[in-house]
């Protein structure tokens, strides 16, 4: 296996490629999968407005936050400038916060409890802020622990997760950094950071705990295709579960 060229220039793909890339589509269906699930762990069948309106708030909690990220990093969307992603985030977080005002009236005034502590940690993580917030531990849990705990709390109308939803967020959790880190190995597509580095490669890690940005724009083809599958992988298993999870909760068992 040949280590590639390192390229070091900005990938131009459009704006509207640029703005479906912001969304980061196979993440985002990752974390609305774990919010799903979170609400088929409530006791009862699911109460579908409350559904709706968790989703939606979780949908663009992470699209506000994707927006908030780009602001500083530059690496995904180079056809966008910073005030189109200020105006997007606004946006987002504003429909994010209406959702959180409707379930808050139908289930109880803590649903607001969740709102500061998840929507609060999630907007300082993207903004890569102090190393105390912006770490993987903090990243599994915005991404993976608090959507799943926090939509069972909110489907049940209980303040309170039950032992196993608390078990099942740790999972959810080891997820979204697992989801992370698969992209370690593939051939890293955003040049844009090296632009700060004079055009040579960052030597910060990078969805990875070992591998740096420069390791990831010499990555051999084969490794980063092998990858492309697991990726894939990884997320069919997301589905299939949720699936499976629905089946269960609307078939009456297993």
């Amino acid at each position: 296996m040949k280590l590639r060229t390192i390229r070091t220039e900005v990938k131009e793909r459009g704006e509207w490629a640029d703005r479906l890339a912001l969304c980061h589509p196979k993440m985002l269906l990752i974390i609305l999968l774990i919010t799903t699930i979170g609400h088929l762990l409530a006791p009862g069948k699911p109460t579908w407005g409350v559904y709706l309106f968790g989703i939606l708030g979780m949908t663009f909690l992470a699209l506000g936050s994707y927006r908030l990220n780009e602001i500083h990093d530059r690496t995904t969307a180079p056809s966008l400038n910073t005030n189109d992603h200020i105006i997007s985030a606004i946006y987002f977080f504003g429909f994010a916060l209406a959702c959180a005002s409707y379930l808050a009236y139908v289930q109880g005034w803590w649903i607001w409890i969740m709102v500061i502590v998840g929507g609060g940690l999630t907007a300082l993580y993207n903004l890569d802020v102090h190393p105390l917030i912006h770490n993987r531990p903090v990243y599994g849990m915005i991404w993976g622990g608090m959507p799943l705990i926090f939509s069972a709390m909110t489907q049940a109308g209980s303040p309170i997760p039950t032992p196993a939803t608390l078990v099942l967020g740790a999972w959810a959790s080891v997820v979204a950094v697992y989801s992370l880190w698969l992209w370690g190995p593939t051939t890293c597509g955003r040049m844009a950071i090296c632009t700060r580095a004079n055009g040579e490669p960052s030597d910060r890690l990078c969805h990875s705990p070992v591998l740096k940005c420069m390791d990831r724009l010499v990555m051999p083809g084969e490794v980063h295709n092998h990858m492309k599958v697991l990726i894939d992988l990884n997320l069919w298993s997301v589905i299939l579960l949720t699936i499976g999870l629905t089946f269960i909760e609307f078939g009456g068992g297993l």
